[in-house]
């Protein structure tokens, strides 16, 4: 069975999905990931409360006692071979640091920055895969969730990556 979770943060309602014991998508204030999910993903066991509890800890840690944010578990990747791959690279986006689309696709080895950008707009996971630190090569570029929440999160990150021993 697929399962959710809120979180409330300062950014409002944070969404997790599960499915068994994996993260499958998380959804920020502003967007619905339902119709994704129902779309990708099959029903299946229910996940253990301690998986659900160690990822609102994670995310506890982010937002109230501003440490970078670690996931506890695994995560279900479910897209194309191609956006896996820019997912894949996403996650190697050090944490406080920024990557602009053509750069990103630089390192998955195409010169197609629209179509990674594409690849980008569809993670289902942000936060954990961190598609906020792609920026375009003259602004922020788009974000699901909306460009406020994209700032916050840039912001927020930039202020703890300054913080000695935190990045």
């Amino acid at each position: 069975m697929l399962t959710t979770s809120e979180y409330l943060s300062p950014l409002g309602t944070i969404v997790l999905w599960f499915y068994h014991d994996d993260l499958c998508a998380l959804q920020l204030p502003g967007t619905d990931m339902a119709a994704w999910v129902a779309k990708k993903i099959s029903t299946g066991s229910p996940k253990p409360q301690s998986i659900e509890f160690r990822y609102r800890a994670a995310l506890e840690s982010y937002f109230r006692k501003r440490q970078p944010l670690e996931w506890p578990g695994s995560v279900y990747f479910r897209g194309t071979d191609f956006q896996n791959r820019v997912w894949s690279a996403l996650m190697t986006v050090p944490f406080g640091k920024v990557v602009t689309y053509g750069e990103l696709a630089g390192e998955i080895g195409t010169s197609a920055y629209q179509a990674v950008g594409q690849a980008v707009g569809a993670n289902p996971i942000p936060l954990v895969i961190p598609c906020h630190r792609v920026i375009g090569a003259s602004g922020l570029g788009g974000f699901s969730a909306g460009l406020a929440v994209k700032r916050f999160l840039l912001e927020w990150e930039r202020s703890l990556s300054q913080v000695p021993g935190m990045a």
